[in-house]
């Protein structure tokens, strides 16, 4: 070995071999023995610094394992996985012999595909889910939970107090059957105390046991004597029950017992390249970035192109219910971010023109406030503002949807001479006599982009007086026409710095007209200008910029016309899915080849475990559950 070699070999080598070097020179043993026992000395060392960084590994697993809060644990080592050459291209192709059992018989899609309103009205559905602590629900939190206890305590009592009633019936003095009753409320309490050793201990126990025995007791009170009714007037009251049981309400039991069911709003007309179906025109995919979380969404990342499913909920009931009255109803739809407002304003648009409704569907109501493209001051009515392009494009969709249905009405002259000047009045050709057809009119704006504003006002105002079909108006960002203005013009403000008020424009004047509601705290309520026939149908959105303040404002004042008789105003709550609610959900997803559950299988939806994971971290709310399923 030459001394450039040595050299070379010693910078190389580390420390501690260096100094085993050293010490060759002292001692007579060979240098080939010196190195065989610093390679030793090597071994140990990497060995031991291996099996310390295993065991940080280990304890690291273990700490983020329980921090997740789940009751078991996914394998960290996928080597197998990532060693695999498999691509995407080499999957199998979703397909629905790919969905399992469980899920297939979870999802139940309504026979009708889409019920009319007077069907969806009467359709038994799962209640909702109780009010959450951490949402800003305190107060209606502690009642519930109070409501919960008493239900418990009123349970134990009838099944504690229903031997008792035959022996106290069969009393026949007064006095005796009233000390019986006595009897019962005292010794009724004192074993129930005795059993329940913590509801027992509470100060309120006296008082619950004793209105569950008087409720009790009133409702076997109010039994015979229905039934001594029966037993007078059989005939005329079986008649009488026969119709009224066609026509009931579904009650709590029936909820209780009810399972979730889904309408399809895809049709043969539909194609699989669409997705957003032809029923709920104009609905339809946002910009890039604004599809988060949405049902649309869903609908463009499924693999079953097919279906277009919604879970009808009993907050869609109880808006179908209200479109199923005597009087045009006003319902103002709100609910925490995700929960699924659209879908419910969706759902109630396909079902109404089902039922052969004639809708008007405001489906971006921020899209509408802010980007109208350009803005005049109406030639006709002074202070009134239109978007002849916005106007054009809603008359097309009421041409798309309802031409049929439109062709039996006429606008008088009388009613378009309030919209257009006289010069254009005598310009109409379609003008014959004193009306002309509406399917005309409309035509007209979708031709002639100038006079677009006047025919939407004239077709508008035709519809809300008519009373051959009824008329409904759908419009989703609602909160969205109370923000400050984004339209500006000199005719409204010589200096450009003041925005038009919303219910100056005539595009959005018959929805805020018929609303009738203010942002503004402490304002007398306005006046609602409403259709004969059919209702309004607003909700609020969570996820656009408008001020907090506008949107519980809003909400405030939809609680103060609530009560007013003459025009009802429906304030409908959109609530999280409830536990058998998101199980079914995750079904549907399953079944539709939705995220990380097309190709699952049933792992999922056949584990307890991880269903319950998905609904504790998704809260109920179905964009944060649909959010999961994707990641």
């Amino acid at each position: 070995m030459t001394m450039l070699h040595s050299v070379r070999l010693m910078r190389s080598m580390p420390s501690r071999m260096l100094f085993n070097l050293r010490s060759v020179k002292k001692s007579s043993v060979p240098m080939c023995v010196t190195f065989s026992a610093a390679a030793g000395n090597l071994n140990i060392y990497d060995e031991k610094q291996a099996d310390e960084e295993e065991r940080r590994r280990v304890e690291l697993y273990k700490e983020i394992d329980n921090m997740k809060g789940r009751g078991f644990t996914d394998p960290w080592d996928l080597e197998d996985l990532m060693n695999s050459k498999t691509t995407y291209a080499d999957l199998p192709d979703w397909s629905p012999a790919l969905v399992s059992r469980l899920s297939q018989e979870r999802v139940k899609i309504h026979p009708d595909k889409i019920p009319t309103l007077s069907t969806l009205a009467r359709i038994p559905l799962p209640p909702p889910p109780p009010p959450h602590p951490g949402h800003g629900q305190l107060k209606l939190y502690a009642l519930q939970r109070k409501r919960a206890i008493f239900k418990i305590i009123a349970e134990k009592v009838e099944a504690m107090v229903e031997p008792e009633i035959s022996r106290i019936k069969e009393i026949v003095s007064w006095e005796d059957k009233q000390d019986a009753v006595d009897e019962l409320f005292e010794r009724v309490e004192f074993s129930l105390r005795e059993k329940e050793e913590i509801l027992g201990k509470h100060p309120l126990f006296s008082s619950w046991v004793e209105k569950a025995l008087e409720q009790y007791l009133q409702r076997v009170q109010r039994s015979q004597e229905i039934d001594h009714n029966d037993a007078e007037h059989k005939d005329s009251t079986t008649e009488n029950t026969t119709s009224m049981d066609e026509d009931a309400l579904p009650n709590a039991e029936q909820d209780s017992a009810a399972l979730p069911v889904f309408l399809d709003c895809f049709s043969e007309s539909d194609s699989e390249a669409e997705n957003s179906p032809k029923i709920l025109h104009p609905l339809k995919l946002f910009e890039r970035g604004q599809n988060l979380g949405r049902m649309i969404e869903e609908w463009d990342l499924a693999a079953h192109k097919t279906s277009k499913r919604i879970m009808i909920r009993q907050c869609t009931r109880q808006i179908a219910q209200a479109l199923e009255g005597p009087v045009a109803p006003r319902v103002f739809v709100h609910g925490q971010k995700g929960v699924g407002k659209t879908a419910t304003l969706a759902s109630v648009v396909a079902s109404a023109r089902k039922s052969g409704h004639i809708v008007m569907y405001f489906s971006d109501g921020d899209h509408m406030s802010k980007n109208g493209f350009y803005i005049e001051p109406n030639a006709k009515r002074p202070g009134i503002f239109d978007l002849p392009i916005l106007s054009g494009q809603a008359c097309q969709q009421l041409l798309d949807c309802h031409k049929a249905d439109l062709e039996e009405f006429s606008i008088s002259r009388e009613t378009l001479e309030v919209y257009f000047t006289a010069d254009q009045v005598n310009r109409l050709s379609g003008l014959t006599g004193e009306e002309m057809k509406l399917v005309e009119v409309l035509e007209l704006a979708v031709e002639k982009t100038a006079v677009a504003p006047m025919c939407y006002a004239a077709a508008v105002d035709a519809l809300m007086k008519q009373e051959k079909k009824p008329f409904l108006i759908v419009s989703d960002d609602f909160n969205s026409f109370f923000q400050p203005g984004f339209y500006f013009h000199a005719d409204y403000d010589y200096d450009v710095k003041k925005a038009i008020p919303y219910e100056q424009i005539s595009l959005f004047k018959p929805v805020l007209d018929a609303m009738a509601l203010t942002a503004d705290e402490g304002t007398d309520p306005r006046t609602p200008m409403m259709m004969k026939q059919g209702g309004i149908v607003v909700g609020i959105s969570e996820s656009r910029a408008v001020g907090r303040k506008i949107t519980d404002q809003l909400g405030v004042n939809a609680r103060l016309q609530a009560s007013n008789d003459a025009v009802p105003m429906i304030v409908c709550e959109v609530p999280r899915l409830s536990s058998i609610e998101v199980e079914h959900m995750l079904a549907n997803y399953e079944a539709i080849g939705f995220g990380k559950l097309r190709l699952d299988q049933g792992d999922v939806v056949l584990n307890d475990d991880e269903v319950t994971y998905l609904r504790v971290v998704s809260s109920g709310v179905a964009q944060n559950l649909m959010d999961v399923c994707i990641m």
